[in-house]
């Protein structure tokens, strides 16, 4: 895991937290704006676009992928550790709750 996958988990994690804290959509929308600053300044994330095609549009978000693995990774790993589920088990509920949200 290098510097920039290390940085995107602990914003990742800093993102969640003013997150799950806000009152109203003002203060979610600030979180996530900042949040977004802060995995750019982590180089979580690059666009590249091609000078002669407009078109041409490189996304790497390699360090976002690993930063945000590495940390769901830990989490199922304590969660089942603390408790009789399987990590399988785990990642089935937590795919049927993402089932069921709501979509705009």
């Amino acid at each position: 895991m290098d510097e920039s996958a290390k940085k995107t988990a602990q914003v990742l994690l800093d993102f969640y937290s003013g997150f799950d804290s806000s009152k109203d959509a003002d203060e979610e929308d600030l979180a996530f704006d900042t949040a977004i600053t802060r995995l750019e300044d982590a180089g979580a994330f690059s666009v590249e676009i091609d000078d002669e095609d407009d078109d041409d549009v490189e996304i790497e978000i390699t360090p976002l992928l690993i930063g945000s693995t590495v940390a769901v990774q830990w989490l199922i790993g304590q969660l089942s550790a603390a408790t009789d589920y399987s990590e399988e088990e785990i990642l089935f509920d937590l795919r049927h709750f993402i089932d069921g949200l709501s979509t705009d």
